[in-house]
């Protein structure tokens, strides 16, 4: 056998060893979307709460949106905050890079990218924490034409697991009443889920991903998630979920 007819044949052999995937160049997903020059937050802000960095930065992509999810805890009553001073993001930015410039500033964040437009932030390692809310489990989830805004604003509502969950046990001989606050907001995408053995950042992360089909015609949102430690269960705000804007601006349905 020539020189030549070995090294094809050891070339052949090769590409059947290596996955094919790593043959091909990594497809740009929501990091890659790149920020344009409408951040102007060092004239308005000194510091920015971290839900309303997400917002600011997704209104600033350019080529596609991005939606997010966010788990964060309150400290002495406030979420967390970014110093605008020690932020150097400019036009052309990968909004990749920018979290980390953002995360930088807080507790260990870890980022996970669930679809083409839905990332997750949460603290390092809350996903495995056995207290962390979020991971509560419920073996069935199912809804047909659900506001999307429910789901995702107030999950509690149609996770009765999650409702039981957080509703304090009422004194022997009285009765527990619960109320619900909630503003009006026009009728959000009408999702069908069904899901098995799913957590309630599972089924929150669902329902933002099947109200992406509806773009343009009515906004896809993201959620956010707040946990405050010095508030009580009894005061029914130790646990509050919101929906989270990040649209583009200049975005009208």
């Amino acid at each position: 056998m020539s020189r030549k007819a070995v090294f094809m044949q050891v070339l052949f052999i090769l590409s059947l060893a290596v996955p094919a995937s790593t043959l091909r160049a990594a497809q740009p997903g929501p990091l890659d979307l790149r920020l344009t020059d409408c951040l102007q937050w060092g004239a308005v802000w000194k510091t920015i709460p971290l839900s309303h960095a997400l917002g600011q930065l997704g209104g600033c992509v350019e080529g596609g949106y991005v939606l997010f999810g966010l788990e964060q805890t309150l400290r002495d009553g406030k979420e967390p905050a970014i110093k605008i001073s020690r932020l150097d993001i400019k036009q052309g930015t990968a909004l990749g890079a920018a979290l980390k410039q953002i995360l930088r500033q807080l507790p260990p964040y870890e980022i996970e990218v669930v679809s083409d437009h839905l990332i997750d932030l949460y603290p390092k390692g809350a996903k495995k924490d056995p207290e962390n809310l979020m991971n509560l489990r419920v073996s069935a989830f199912d809804t047909s034409d659900k506001d999307a805004y429910t789901i995702l604003g107030n999950p509690r509502v149609v996770i009765p697991a999650l409702d039981a969950a957080l509703t304090p046990k009422p004194e022997p001989g009285k009765r527990l009443l619960t109320l619900y606050f909630g503003g009006y907001h026009p009728p959000g995408p009408p999702v069908t889920l069904h899901l098995k053995n799913a957590t309630v950042r599972d089924i929150l992360n669902a329902a933002a991903v099947a109200s992406e089909r509806f773009f343009p015609d009515k906004e896809p949102l993201g959620w956010v998630y707040t946990f405050d430690p010095a508030k009580s269960l009894v005061s029914g705000y130790r646990y509050t979920w919101g929906t989270l804007y990040s649209l583009p601006n200049g975005w009208s349905g």
